[in-house]
């Protein structure tokens, strides 16, 4: 449904070009699709941040900040910071016997994982610093280890035929493909992309062969995306140009349309930027509210704001969408090449708290990105969470919040890969540690976690995939209530501890290490838990080869009076969890889920 504003903006650009044909065109008689050629889509990527967006910024702020000073230890703030609300939550829940809600377990779950992240790091240690070698090519893929921060250059496409390249020394944060791509184009976009890459892996500004096509598509891709496709771009267009969108799965009928309707623009445009010429452009649209019958909706604000809008559609760069230039291959490629090439009309120097400058891209895990001119930048990755990230750089677009272009990235090499900290340790980190044993070794003795206190074999594989220190990965496997309330937290939120939602393996690894669940399944199960171990087996990659076994065990380990042996000492909403949990856990394996139904067991 088109906003209000548009709709506006869409009644003014009838009225601006009917004032102008006297009579060639009524605003009722206009082409279908011409609104969409006015009608702009404001994005939230651009221009001032929301409040949410100046959350998760400063959340990526922060994290390069805590790496300035390099140090992470059992003697740093953060560890006390951490150890005090994982102390907090668990005295809240102590406070309550076995009534504690939902929301508090959550809250006592997520702290134990923070802390328990923040102890992996300093016991795993962080990686040597490597300098990437000259030899090393685009890769789709970075995994950048906890404690880790890389540094990749980039360059790549513009996204709009316009404004101008981000200024050197401007911060640009990293957006997901898909919070800039409807999903009418995301997919288009992506297969555009993948089409070839701008160049050899390092910083460059010629467009060779079919990349002035592809920036030429990219430009049409973006105006339909936004709606505002330029009618100078998309009257000019070779069917070379087009083919390149045709191949990536857009739809010709559709491309054609907007572009007849974008070129019955583009003919009205000589009397349109005479008037303009003799007017201005803010006289003309106050008149032409006035025709609209648009009334006092639009101020002043409003009639610049239009004003910026229909100024693309005037005053835009002769060089980049000159009929002659666009359809010429040698002057296409020699024009972007010195456009993109050319010097920054000027610096804008980012200073370190400016929060336009990072991103967050998983909890744990922030960007910094600054651009050094014309279509390139660099940015760098820091992973301050316990688990690696997978860095897919296909996956973003580096946007300027100011007018300027945003950027596709099409070609990055990595420089760098360093230590985001340095670990430091002191004479008092085997006192924390074994205070922290301590701490851990209470719960399983404490009433009010008896629903988690049994032992689950299979857990042990799991947990060892989700944690890297062999200190970690024994308090959780040799302490059964750490790791199933572990576990049970990733079930409820449906997150992995790197913050990315849990697929189906993700969901069954994790139900397995939750007892109760397991008493629950073995309940449905019957006989059929070798089959469950198997499709459990197979659904991914981190349980080790001849897990199979171990699986199996899990299942039926406990056998079926686990729910019922600690029913006494759970919470209401925690056994319908379980059960929930036990059902949704079965469903994702569909053999199972046969072998189950055959049986008529309901959970």
């Amino acid at each position: 449904m088109e906003s209000k504003s548009g709709s506006a903006y869409r009644r003014l650009a009838m009225t601006l070009i009917a004032l102008q044909l006297a009579g060639c065109a009524a605003p009722g008689q206009l082409p279908s699709g011409f609104g969409g050629v006015f009608s702009k889509t404001e994005h939230a990527y651009k221009g001032q941040m929301s409040a949410q967006d100046q959350a998760s910024s400063r959340a990526a702020r922060s994290i390069f900040t805590s790496t300035s000073t390099g140090v992470i230890g059992y003697a740093q703030p953060e560890y006390q910071r951490r150890l005090a609300r994982f102390h907090s939550a668990r005295d809240v829940i102590k406070a309550t016997g076995n009534q504690y809600s939902q929301e508090q377990f959550v809250e006592f779950s997520s702290a134990l994982t923070d802390l328990l992240s923040y102890v992996d790091q300093i016991e795993a240690g962080v990686s040597t610093r490597k300098t990437a070698v000259s030899q090393q090519r685009i890769q789709a893929s970075y995994q950048i280890q906890p404690g880790q921060t890389v540094t990749l250059n980039f360059n790549g496409y513009c996204m709009k035929a316009g404004p101008d390249r981000p200024y050197l020394g401007e911060g640009m944060q990293l957006i997901g493909v898909n919070d800039v791509w409807s999903p009418a184009y995301a997919g288009v976009y992506r297969k555009v992309m993948q089409q070839g890459r701008l160049g050899e892996p390092t910083p460059t500004r010629v467009y060779r062969g079919d990349q002035a096509d592809k920036q030429v598509a990219l430009w049409a891709l973006q105006g339909l995306n936004d709606g505002e496709l330029n009618p100078k771009v998309a009257s000019s267009m070779t069917a070379k140009q087009r083919q390149v969108l045709y191949s990536a799965g857009l739809s010709p009928v559709e491309l054609e349309a907007k572009i007849q309707s974008a070129n019955y623009l583009n003919t009205s445009q000589p009397a349109l930027t005479g008037l303009l010429s003799g007017q201005g452009l803010n006289g003309l649209i106050s008149g032409a509210v006035k025709s609209a019958g648009l009334g006092s909706g639009f101020g002043n604000g409003e009639v610049a704001k239009a004003a910026r809008s229909l100024q693309q559609f005037v005053d835009i760069p002769k060089l980049l969408t000159s009929p002659q230039v666009l359809s010429d291959p040698a002057a296409l490629a020699a024009g972007l090449s010195n456009w993109a090439g050319a010097p920054s009309e000027r610096t804008l120097v980012e200073n370190a708290d400016a929060l336009s400058q990072y991103s967050l891209l998983a909890p744990g895990v922030a960007a910094q990105t600054i651009s050094s001119g014309q279509l390139s930048g660099q940015f760098k990755v820091t992973n301050h969470s316990s688990s690696a990230f997978n860095l897919r750089p296909a996956e973003y677009i580096a946007n300027a919040r100011s007018d300027t272009q945003p950027v596709g990235l099409a070609n990055w090499a990595l420089s760098d890969t360093a230590p985001a900290a340095r670990v430091e340790h002191t004479g008092s980190d085997d006192a924390i540690k074994n205070a922290l044993k301590g701490d851990l070794e209470k719960l399983a003795m404490d009433k009010s976690f008896a629903a988690f206190t049994n032992p689950n074999p299979a857990f042990m594989a799991f947990a060892k995939s989700v944690f890297k220190s062999k200190l970690t990965q024994d308090l959780v496997t040799s302490l059964p209530v750490v790791g199933n309330i572990v576990s049970m937290g990733m079930l409820l939120s449906g997150k992995n501890l790197d913050g990315s939602e849990m697929n189906n393996y993700d969901y069954a690894s994790a139900a397995i290490g939750m007892v109760p669940v397991v008493g629950n399944v073995a309940k449905a199960l019957g006989g059929s838990a070798k089959i469950a171990a198997q499709e459990i087996a197979h659904l991914g990659t981190r349980f080790p080869a001849g897990s199979l076994d171990a699986i199996d065990l899990g299942l039926n380990v406990i056998g079926s009076n686990t729910a019922e042996a600690v029913s006494d000492g759970t919470p209401g909403w925690l056994s319908r969890e379980f059960d929930a949990v036990a059902g949704k856990a079965i469903s994702y394996l569909p053999k199972t889920s046969q072998a189950v139904a055959a049986r008529g067991s309901i959970l």
